[in-house]
């Protein structure tokens, strides 16, 4: 037979006509043998030689009799080459999925690379910023101390000059003296505990302690208050009576502080702003939530256009002699960083308010 004429036929269709004809009369059945299958290879009217499947039954009827031998043939050429086909394209699969596995190996680990030379750039580039921000900040501290003493060492100038003047002149009763000199050592000790209030701050130590806010704040003020005088800049204190303690290393808060009432009153000393009475309020409180501290002014506030910028790194609308554009971008760092809390801006009908919040410890 011709492979049209064996593909998808069934027994029946295999049989001669007669028996066919018999069997499906008969509706005999395949129950006394086991169906058998034979593979072997034909060659068809084509001259090609194809697999085939002979599916063979044996047919008994009723009473147990012999009838013949039923079975079907399958061309399975194409399925077979199929495979071969299939197989080979599943190892050329294989072959392409363990290079790409290797590419994407190579790609990871040139990644991992990139990511830690990426890291380490940053992580120098973070501590870079700190120095200059800490370099410049050492600045504004020197300015600050000049601010300090600029008033004491005048009155101890002063004080010398009128006693010389009475000596020379011959007025200088002893009692005169001894005013004088009291005058002179209230200065010179006053003098004193500026240079301890500097040393103490910039000596503080880096580790956790339990303090007073209200103190930190203080101690802070104690260093800046001078400055801010020189300036005809009046500072309101709105702090909370009852004490609040909080777990914190000290030096940083008081860094921020500082960093915001210096912010606070370079605003103030703008040359392009105007203002009669000039005042920075700093308050403290503890809500529900958290505890805030804010600093306030009476500047005219921060422009839309530049607030969701004043905390990037080296932003400032200051001249290049006056300002670095890191003390906002560090403080908000360390409250982030180190307090896990939130420093930002609002403004109001005067001016701005910087908003440090903490969040409450057990």
């Amino acid at each position: 037979k011709k492979r049209e004429d064996l593909l998808h036929k069934g027994v029946y269709d295999i049989s001669p006509k007669e028996l066919a004809d018999k069997y499906h009369e008969a509706d005999l059945q395949l129950i006394k043998d086991k169906n058998q299958i034979y593979e072997s290879k034909v060659v068809y009217g084509d001259g090609k030689e194809h697999d085939v499947v002979f599916f063979k039954a044996s047919i008994f009827n009723d009473n147990g009799e012999f009838e013949g031998i039923l079975g079907v043939v399958v061309d399975v050429t194409d399925r077979k080459t199929m495979q071969v086909e299939l197989e080979k394209l599943n190892k050329n699969l294989e072959k392409q999925v363990e290079e790409k596995t290797k590419e994407l190996k190579n790609i990871n680990v040139g990644l991992e690379k990139r990511i830690e030379q990426e890291v380490e750039k940053n992580r120098k580039k973070e501590i870079q910023l700190y120095e200059n921000a800490k370099n410049a900040q050492m600045g504004e501290m020197i300015g600050n101390i000049a601010h300090q003493w600029r008033q004491p060492l005048s009155v101890i100038s002063t004080v010398i000059s009128g006693m010389n003047l009475a000596r020379e002149f011959g007025t200088l009763t002893d009692e005169e003296f001894d005013k004088k000199t009291k005058v002179v050592m209230k200065n010179i000790k006053y003098l004193s505990r500026t240079i301890d209030t500097f040393r103490d701050y910039i000596k503080e130590k880096n580790e956790l302690m339990e303090v007073i806010l209200q103190d930190r704040i203080n101690s802070a003020l104690g260093i800046i208050e001078a400055s801010l005088d020189n300036y005809h800049i009046e500072l309101i204190k709105d702090l909370e009576q009852e004490p609040i303690k909080y777990k914190l290393v000290q030096g940083e808060l008081s860094q921020v502080i500082i960093n915001l009432i210096n912010n606070a009153k370079d605003a103030l000393t703008s040359h392009d702003k105007i203002v009669d009475k000039k005042w920075i309020k700093i308050g403290l409180y503890k809500s529900k939530e958290s505890i805030v501290i804010y600093v306030e002014d009476n500047a005219g506030g921060v422009p839309e256009d530049i607030k969701e910028k004043i905390f990037n790194p080296y932003f400032t609308t200051k001249h290049q002699s006056q300002g670095t554009g890191l003390g906002l971008h560090m403080s908000k760092d360390i409250i982030q960083k180190h307090f896990d809390g939130q420093l930002y801006v609002e403004n109001t009908e005067l001016g701005a308010k910087f908003i440090i919040e903490l969040p409450l410890q057990s």
